[in-house]
């Protein structure tokens, strides 16, 4: 179906808009009306709670973002607790590294005292049987 063009002069377009401003009211019911102001009040009443739901969401991401802030902070605190503690466990290791070497030192003494004790028990073992000797020649003469 093709559209018709009509084309309108201003005086015409005046005129049919001050007749149908004086005859509205007439061809609109009132109950239409009421329809009409209800519809506006709760389309006033929806963007008022879109308004609402838009200014509590953002308040919800803003004390989102503050509880991941808080929450970097916390984990970063925490990482550097676990460097001290890294670095105490590195130095407790140093400390068993000096304990190691002084029991390596100690096991080196006894090491030493023991090879002294063979030598001295075999000398005094060597002296005893050599006194033991010395002692019986007189009886068996």
């Amino acid at each position: 179906m093709r559209e018709a063009k009509v084309d309108f002069t201003p005086e015409q377009l005046k005129s049919l808009s001050d007749y149908m401003r004086l005859h509205v009211n007439e061809w609109i019911s009132p109950s239409a009306l009421e329809r009409f102001e209800k519809q506006q009040e709760k389309d006033w009443e929806q963007r008022e709670e879109i308004i609402h739901l838009r200014e509590s969401q953002n308040n919800i991401l803003e004390q989102m973002r503050f509880g991941f802030e808080q929450m970097e902070k916390r984990f970063e605190q925490v990482d550097k607790r676990f460097e001290q503690v890294d670095k105490r466990f590195e130095q407790v290791d140093k400390r068993f590294e000096q304990v190691d070497k002084r029991f390596e030192q100690v096991d080196k003494r006894f090491d030493e005292m023991n090879k002294n004790f063979g030598r001295m028990f075999t000398y005094f073992t060597t002296a005893f049987v050599i006194f033991g000797v010395l002692l019986a020649l007189p009886v068996f003469r």
